[in-house]
């Protein structure tokens, strides 16, 4: 979900989708829906960059890759390291 949401677009919540939901609750808001979805989507997109950004070396889903997800591991995740315990321990 969150790369759908980083994709931004019609990947998730599309507007004829939206537009039929709105108008069996809130039709009062279908002259701003655009506007609002729009608005929607952008923060979306930024606040999930981080979560969705690939670390993979290779373009996923143009490779057809589905889930596969590569995720950077760095000194702060490992505990043993984090702490310095080891330091100078090759192993």
């Amino acid at each position: 979900m969150f790369r759908k949401i980083a994709r931004g677009g019609s990947a998730y919540m599309d507007y004829a989708e939206m537009e039929r939901l709105i108008r069996k609750v809130m039709p009062c808001a279908l002259d701003s829906l655009e506007e609002d979805l729009g608005l929607l989507k952008q923060f979306s997109k930024r606040y999930v960059a981080e979560l969705a950004r690939n670390e993979l070396m290779i373009d996923g889903e143009a490779a057809g890759l589905g889930y596969l997800t590569c995720a950077r591991v760095g000194r702060e995740d490992i505990p043993w390291r984090a702490a310095g315990v080891g330091e100078g321990v090759v192993g």
